[in-house]
């Protein structure tokens, strides 16, 4: 098998890798991964006996049996996991699924604050507040966009791709391994 031999060599191998953890890190960032009630396995991207061929064709099945997997009707999320009282109707009319879940208050692991609200043209704005007391106003900061034929959020100019973990979390992944943060939602007079 010529994949496999090609897959052999360090630097190729390396190379193959990112890609492949990248390719699974935006499938699981679309909103299909997260309504789907049944997720089938995940492609394993170490196995180094897929070809890169094979490799694809495992990503397109596993995407292809996520939106199977998906509800005709969506996911009701319980009100407290999608706290849009704070926001006037009108300003959250026409929002994507995912901005509109998105909006509200938010924590990192290390205690900054996020408040989302919703913007012109589907984005939202980003109010930024850090554990000193430092404060920032980010304007259409996150907002849903088209990578490689997948709907996902991303967060400024495709820093960071959103990855939802259940109502009241969720991950940013950054290019890098090891860029990724968590969030969890709150419901606090800080934010």
């Amino acid at each position: 098998m010529a994949g496999a031999s090609v897959n052999e060599d360090e630097i190729i191998w390396r190379r193959r890798l990112t890609k492949r953890l990248a390719a699974l890190r935006f499938v699981k960032a679309t909103t299909d991964y997260v309504r789907c009630q049944a997720r089938p396995p995940t492609p394993d991207p170490f196995d180094r006996a897929v070809s890169k061929r094979r490799w694809e064709q495992r990503v397109q099945d596993f995407r292809r049996a996520l939106r199977d997997g998906v509800p005709q009707n969506p996911i009701a999320w319980p009100e407290a996991a999608n706290p849009l009282g704070e926001f006037r109707e009108k300003e959250a009319e026409g929002l994507h699924v995912t901005m509109r879940f998105l909006c509200g208050c938010w924590v990192d692991q290390s205690a900054s604050f996020y408040k989302l609200s919703p913007g012109p043209g589907g984005a939202l704005h980003v109010e930024t507040t850090r554990p000193s007391g430092q404060k920032r106003f980010t304007k259409n900061l996150v907002r849903v966009a088209v990578v490689c034929g997948c709907e996902m959020g991303i967060w400024g100019r495709c820093r960071y791709v959103l990855e939802l973990c259940g109502p009241n979390s969720l991950l940013w992944h950054g290019w890098l391994d090891h860029d990724t943060f968590a969030w969890r939602r709150v419901i606090s007079e800080r934010c």
